[in-house]
């Protein structure tokens, strides 16, 4: 197309002209060419149009009107020259003179108050379960065959926007604006943190909608926990869900739970996978400081796992399988008041075993009772054999009675068995493993008005761990069992004025823990049940004024111990200031505690597979431990492009060496200390076209001190140095392409001066240098995972997922410990013992959702 200089001038002149009314600026009234108007709207909003030269010739525009977003000019043109507007993709428009039927509809979702695209949030067509997310424009596409109902547009913070087909139908890329949800003052970032699905809220906050995640390296299906692992600060020392670190605490300082039920057991194959049914866990809350005031009873993080309590628009079924197990779920429209969510999954492998269930069970069972017997020369005539399965049952019944109430019953069984055999003709001995939990909890909310709101709760869990260890060559049988009933309860009543919420929890809770020990040769019996009633009081302020740039918290936790008539009052201190439109410094200060932990006795309890125990502290020899957090945070968030960095200290008290898996000359000591870290997270996001590329970097310096040992001070068995994370993921049409990766610095452990001693019962023991002075290899992983979708005519999705576990089959040491034993010619000597990583483990899931 042949450009004047008079073209040149109209065209610089209709750049100010569009730019004033997008923003709505004022009144426009200049006549332009129809071809100059594309061409600035193409540079405006990124797209580009195709038409026939001779349906635009001549045409000419006179803008008298406020015009704002591009389906409004589009619209406008139509009205004024008959041109129809045909969405190609998302990027490709054609004009005509005859109006065809669409093939794609798209809309756009800006803040209500910023005018800023909403990235990330959900659109769902009701009644179906296809539903997509917006992009970096805030825009979504859904193409004509599936607009067969009215959306839903939801995101956190916001009111969920009931919006019409026809209007979507009628209109071309019609704007809706969100709403913010009066009932929470909580700081949400528009946008996204990392990657589509993460949405950081507050200071170290994160709720992560597994749905919309979209790829984890490595991952084919979404496995809550392995989802936390991509945030900064968090990881698992030892590759399992079930042993997390946050901010270098040990796993038994987090609150993990399900519904906002606290579990005691959060894995499968005893760790390497999590024990949430994908189905049952779509949300994913994760609190590395402040968290609400139920969940504040562990000193390290909270992360609470659920799913949507919507009521659903009609019937839902799926089915899955991949090399490790296979699951269906259901959601159920009973009536117009009640919606049923019913989910089970099972491994299959005692009926046809995988290379992948292989790989997995000799990680899981390195370094226990079952793989020492078999390398055992003295075991060489024994014959061995396995049985291993897990599963899980679990649903949700949700019942609105009005309006305005609510009520919820979540439920869920896990299961872990193991039983291993050893057989040498007619004598056969067993072994066992049994892991279980039982997990129930009642509901209720009721709105008295659009500011004020009670909520209450009442669950119960019950925990098991049970071992039968028989010695092959000898006949002395060692059971063990470790049992948890924890009962709690709370009601909570919130207040939400235009700036202010205050809320009011009060909390009671009843936990009772059993240990039992039974070995008939020698004869010996231990059984000890303790149980531990507490009273909580949680208060929290938060003040937003409007258009001010700070906003701040005050909250308190009083916590009342009738046992020991022990109250404690635990502070907790947050503001934020906003430096820009896209950058804002937030500062916390919190205290917390809490009343149980895991202690480890033996290295061989429990086959030497789940080695932790549940336990009470007793107000005595094993007080409260407690915990203070400072943390100061920095956040960037321009559309595509973000930065985030925070700075936090952690200090932890009367923490028991039996807790802390010593496996030095530390090992059968008994004494209390704590740790201290200071640490630094770093990430950064950015989208590059269909590519999305998203890293972060933790530097952390995490020491113990223990008065009683010497040294005093020496590095935690946790402490990692330097850690980075990163992924690039791409998105082509029906193909989901994920590739990530980590590195982290070696672990420290303590290593042995060469020499042997015996002690009192006639064993080597071999003697050590400084504790943890020395450092493992550094660990590094790479990860890849692909995904392939569609959807048929009645709205039933196909979905095959690719995940490849370390895909260049690096061998990583996860730890190593010592040991005095004989050799072949009768002599003592040092044995090394490392635990390694998973190697190249490829999975493969296909699902079917109707």
């Amino acid at each position: 197309m042949g450009r004047t200089s008079s073209n040149n001038m109209a065209l610089l002149v209709l750049g100010f002209l569009l730019m004033a009314s997008l923003k709505s600026y004022g009144q426009i009234s200049h006549a332009v060419k129809l071809a100059d108007y594309l061409l600035e709207l193409e540079q405006v909003y990124d797209v580009k149009f195709s038409y026939r030269p001779e349906d635009i010739e001549g045409q000419n525009l006179s803008l008298n009107q406020q015009i704002e977003g591009l389906g409004a000019h589009l619209d406008y043109i139509q009205s004024e020259t008959g041109l129809w507007a045909q969405q190609i993709d998302r990027r490709y428009i054609s004009l005509s003179r005859t109006s065809v039927s669409r093939s794609v509809y798209c809309g756009q979702v800006l803040d209500g108050v910023s005018h800023l695209p909403m990235l990330g949030a959900s659109i769902q067509v009701i009644g179906t379960a296809y539903g997509t997310m917006t992009d970096e424009n805030g825009k979504f596409f859904i193409d004509h065959t599936k607009l067969t109902g009215d959306l839903r547009i939801s995101y956190i913070g916001q009111k969920s926007l009931i919006v019409s087909a026809d209007e979507i139908k009628n209109s071309f890329c019609p704007i809706f604006y969100s709403q913010s949800d009066p009932t929470t003052l909580e700081t949400v970032s528009i946008g996204r943190f990392l990657t589509t699905g993460i949405v950081q809220r507050g200071q170290g906050n994160y709720l992560i909608n597994t749905k919309g995640f979209g790829l984890l390296p490595g991952q084919t299906q979404n496995d809550a926990l392995w989802f936390a692992q991509a945030l900064p600060g968090i990881q698992s020392a030892n590759e399992t869900v079930s042993t997390l670190n946050i901010r270098g605490g040990a796993n038994d300082e987090n609150n993990i739970s399900w519904e906002g039920i606290r579990m005691y057991q959060y894995g499968h194959f005893f760790g390497l996978i999590s024990a949430f049914n994908p189905f049952l866990s779509t949300e994913l809350e994760v609190y590395k400081v402040s968290a609400p005031g139920e969940f504040r009873n562990f000193v390290s993080g909270t992360m609470n796992i659920s799913s949507s309590d919507v009521l659903p628009e009609t019937s839902r079924y799926s089915f899955s399988i991949n090399l490790l197990d296979a699951q269906f779920a259901a959601e159920i429209k009973a009536n117009d008041k009640i919606g049923i969510k019913l989910a089970g999954r099972t491994s299959y492998n005692r009926w046809l075993p995988t290379p992948l269930y292989d790989s997995y069970f000799g990680r899981m069972f390195q370094d226990t009772e079952i793989t020492n017997n078999q390398s055992n020369s003295a075991y060489d005539q024994v014959d061995f054999k396995e049985l291993f399965y897990f599963l899980d049952v679990g649903g949700k019944i949700n019942y609105r009675l009005s309006n305005k109430t609510k009520v919820k019953l979540a439920f869920m069984a896990i299961e872990n068995h193991f039983e291993f055999t050893e057989a040498q003709g007619p004598l056969e001995k067993v072994n066992k493993l049994e892991q279980k939990s039982s997990v129930m909890g009642l509901f209720a909310d009721h709105r008295w008005s659009e500011y004020q709101k009670t909520s209450a709760k009442i669950s119960i869990n019950q925990y098991s761990l049970d071992a039968l260890n028989q010695e092959f060559f000898s006949s002395q049988t060692l059971k063990q069992d470790n049992e948890v009933l924890d009962l709690d309860s709370f009601v909570r009543h919130e207040v939400n004025l235009k700036n202010t919420q205050f809320a009011a929890t009060y909390n009671f809770n009843e936990i009772g823990i059993a240990n039992r020990q039974e070995v008939n040769t020698p004869l010996f019996f231990s059984s000890q049940i303790k149980v531990l009633r507490s009273h909580m009081l949680h208060l929290d302020w938060k003040y937003r004024p409007t258009n001010k740039p700070i906003s701040f918290s005050v909250a308190t936790r009083v916590s009342h111990y009738p046992k020991w008539s022990q109250t404690l009052i635990e502070p907790l201190l947050r503001s934020r200031y906003k430096l820009s439109d896209a950058q804002s410094l937030s500062l916390s200060y919190e205290q917390q505690h809490q009343a149980i932990s895991q202690r480890v006795d033996l290295q061989s309890d429990f086959l030497g597979i789940e080695k932790r125990r549940w336990a009470l502290a007793d107000g005595n020899t094993k007080p409260i431990r407690q915990g203070s957090q400072w943390n100061l945070g920095w956040q960037y968030q321009n559309m595509d492009f973000g930065l985030n960095a925070s700075l936090f200290y952690k200090n932890v008290s009367n923490l028991s060496a039996e807790s802390q898996l010593f496996q030095n000359q530390f090992q059968f000591e008994r004494a209390l200390g704590g740790y201290q870290i200071t640490g630094l997270e770093f990430s950064g996001q950015k989208k590059l076209g269909p590519l999305d590329l998203w890293m972060s970097y933790t530097w952390g310096q995490n020491n113990y001190s223990f008065e009683d040992f010497s040294p005093s001070e020496f590095p935690n068995n946790i402490d990692i140095t330097h850690q980075i994370k990163w992924a690039l993921n791409a998105e082509v049409k029906r193909v989901k392409l994920s590739l990530g990766g980590q590195w982290h610095s070696g672990l420290p452990y303590t290593d042995t001066s060469g020499t042997l001693e015996i002690n009192e019962l006639g064993a080597y023991i071999p003697q050590y240098e400084d504790p943890n002075e020395q450092r493992l290899m550094p660990y590094f992983r790479m990860d890849f995972a692909a995904e392939y979708s569609w959807w048929t005519q009645n709205t039933t999705e196909y979905r095959i997922n690719l995940g490849l576990l370390n895909i260049t089959d690096q061998e990583n040491i996860l730890g190593r410990r010592f040991r005095g034993e004989l050799n072949a010619s009768g002599s003592p000597e040092i044995s090394t013992i490392n635990t390694y990583s998973l190697g190249f483990a490829p999975n493969i899931a296909v699902m079917i959702n109707w």
